[in-house]
C-alpha cells in the first residue's frame, strides 16, 4: 500500500539505544507508519566491543523498556547484582524491532531538502520520508551543532611518545601513594587495549530552529560526557516523548499534526537536556576539582537539597549544613591518608 498523509514514512538514522527504542515504540503502539532504521554498522555484531555497563533510571530508561513491552526479556539480560547498574548495550533491542526495518551499512551522507537522504556509495537517494530523525549519535550527519573536545589532546601525546607499556607505567606513577586496592584493577588490564578516548560535548543549551520533517534525539541532539549517568536515560526518555506524540497525530479524536507532535516534543526535550547537560558540566567539573573527593561529596549533597521537594532535605543545602559535611570528609581523608601512610602495609 502506498504511504498516505495518515501512514508517514519515517527514517530513523542510527540503530543505537535512541533509534532502537523509538523504533520499538512506534512498532508495538497503535502508530500506522512505514518505518526504516538506517545504520552504518554492517551487522549487530560488527563491533568487537559494544560498550559497558549502563545505569538505566525508573522514570526514563525503565520506563521506556516496560513501555516497550521487554521486561521480561530485560530481566534475564539485566545486571541487578551490579550495585543497581544495569547492562544495555548498542543493540541490546535489536531482535525485537522487525528485521527488514534495519538497513544496516548505510553512511548518511547528508539530509536533503524534502526528506531526501544520500548515503556513502549509493547513487540513488532514499526518500521522500515525511520524518527524518537524527538518532546517529555524537557524530551525526544529522545536526550541524559544533562538537567541543573536553580531553584535549594529552592522552594521545602520552601515547604517542611512551607507547603503551609506558603510558601505563606514568599512570601507575600519578596515582603512587594511593591505596592499592584502588590501583589494582589498572594492574590486571591489558596494556594491548590502551587507547586515546577524547570526550566530546555540545554546548548547553544547544537548539535548533523547528524544521517540518525533521527532528533528533539522544546524543544527536545534546551530547555530554558520562558525568552524570543520563545519556542513555535522555536518549531514551526522547524515544519516549516522541513516539506517544506521534502516536497521539493520528489520534482521529485530536487535531495534532504531524508536524505539530514534533515541534512538542522538541519544546519538552529541551530544557530536560539543558538540565541534564548542566548537571553532568557540574559534576565533570567537580569531580575533577582541587578539593575532589570531599568537594564532590559536598556537591552532591547539595544537589541532592536542591531536587528534593522535602524542606528538611533542603536544609542539607544550607551553608552551615554544607560546611559541616565538608569538614567530616575532609578529616576522613586526612585520617586515611594518615593510616595508609603510617600504619597499613602496602
Amino acid at each position: 500500500m502506498a504511504p498516505s498523509p495518515s501512514r508517514p514514512k519515517i527514517a530513523i538514522i542510527g540503530a543505537g539505544p535512541a533509534g532502537l527504542t523509538l523504533a520499538r515504540l512506534l512498532h508495538v503502539s497503535d502508530v500506522q507508519a512505514d518505518l526504516t532504521i538506517y545504520e552504518l554498522d554492517a551487522a549487530p555484531t560488527s563491533r568487537p566491543d559494544q560498550g559497558g555497563t549502563l545505569d538505566l533510571h525508573a522514570d526514563t530508561g525503565l520506563a521506556a523498556i516496560r513501555k516497550c513491552g521487554l521486561w521480561g526479556a530485560f530481566g534475564r539480560y539485566a545486571r541487578l547484582e551490579g550495585e543497581e547498574l544495569i547492562l544495555a548495550d548498542k543493540n541490546a533491542t535489536e531482535l525485537n524491532v522487525p528485521a527488514g526495518d534495519v538497513r544496516w551499512g548505510w553512511h548518511l551522507r547528508e539530509v536533503v531538502e524534502g526528506g531526501m537522504l544520500r548515503f556513502d556509495g549509493r547513487e540513488e537517494m532514499e526518500g521522500p520520508f515525511d520524518l527524518v530523525v537524527g538518532a546517529d549519535g555524537a557524530w551525526s550527519k544529522s545536526q550541524g551543532s559544533e562538537l567541543v573536545s573536553v580531553s584535549g589532546g594529552r592522552g594521545e601525546e602520552t601515547l604517542d611518545k611512551y607507547g603503551k607499556r609506558g603510558t601505563l607505567e606514568r599512570i601507575f606513577e600519578r596515582y603512587a601513594g594511593r591505596a592499592p586496592e584502588m590501583t589494582e584493577f589498572l594492574r590486571q588490564g591489558d596494556p594491548s587495549g590502551l587507547r586515546h578516548w577524547t570526550l566530546y560535548e555540545l554546548p548547553i543549551g544547544c537548539k535548533w530552529e523547528h524544521k517540518k520533517g525533521f527532528t533528533l534525539i539522544g546524543d544527536a541532539a545534546s551530547l555530554a560526557t558520562p558525568f552524570s549517568g543520563e545519556g542513555v536515560n535522555k536518549a531514551m526518555k526522547d524515544s519516549f516523548q516522541l513516539a506517544e506524540l506521534i502516536e497521539k497525530s493520528q489520534d482521529p479524536e485530536d487535531d495534532l499534526t504531524l508536524d505539530q507532535a514534533v515541534s512538542s516534543y522538541e519544546q519538552l526535550m529541551f530544557p530536560r537536556a539543558e538540565k541534564f547537560q548542566a548537571v553532568t558540566m557540574a559534576n565533570k567539573q567537580t569531580m575533577f576539582g582541587l578539593d575532589t573527593p570531599v568537594g564532590l561529596m559536598t556537591h552532591l549533597v547539595k544537589t541532592l537539597a536542591h531536587d528534593n521537594p522535602s524542606i528538611l532535605m533542603k536544609m542539607l543545602g544550607t551553608a552551615p549544613v554544607v560546611a559541616m559535611v565538608f569538614g567530616f570528609f575532609w578529616i576522613r581523608q586526612q585520617v586515611g591518608w594518615a593510616v595508609r601512610r603510617f600504619w597499613r602495609r602496602t
